[in-house]
């Protein structure tokens, strides 16, 4: 229910005391050194290079990119538009804010889970120190770059901003 400003206090609140927790929380994150990570096996076939590891993460991309450009045309994805242009004019036509931006949530959510865990596959290594302020601001800056609310802006900007350091 926060916006604006609070928003932005309170997630990069959530991002240092999540990482201080996984820092600190030895048993289950191994705190600093991290976790080594098996290659992934898929119907007996081991993913233990990065070209068959590759593959794995292009088919899921490919996938939940079509699934992303199905839920943007559906009732749903036009609810998320509204709320993002005006919420208040949402409300007023019958949206569910609530409802949508928790629907919004779980959904980019369950993106960055696969992400991750994707991520974790391919490196074969994960550790919390991967994880800091300045990959926030990374994909930040990849969302502002492609442009907020298009899917094809979104792939472009983060091949910009990967592509524009090299």
């Amino acid at each position: 229910r926060i916006r604006g400003l609070y928003l932005v206090i309170a997630t990069l609140a959530a991002q240092f005391i999540l990482n201080f927790v996984f820092v600190h929380w030895q048993s289950v994150t191994n705190g600093d050194v991290g976790l080594t990570v098996q290659p992934a096996t898929i119907f007996g076939y081991a993913l233990n290079n990065e070209t068959r590891a590759y593959y794995l993460i292009l088919f899921c991309v490919v996938l939940f990119t079509f699934f992303t450009l199905n839920v943007i045309r559906s009732r749903v994805g036009r609810a998320f538009i509204a709320v993002r242009e005006r919420d208040r004019t949402a409300e007023v036509l019958g949206v569910e804010i609530v409802w949508y931006k928790l629907i919004a949530f779980a959904l980019g959510s369950f993106y960055a889970g696969v992400a991750g865990g994707l991520l974790a596959y391919f490196n074969q290594f994960v550790n919390p120190e991967q994880f800091g302020l300045l990959l926030s601001v990374f994909f930040l800056s990849a969302v502002i770059v492609g442009g907020m609310g298009s899917v094809l802006g979104a792939i472009l900007g983060a091949v910009f901003m990967t592509l524009l350091p090299e």
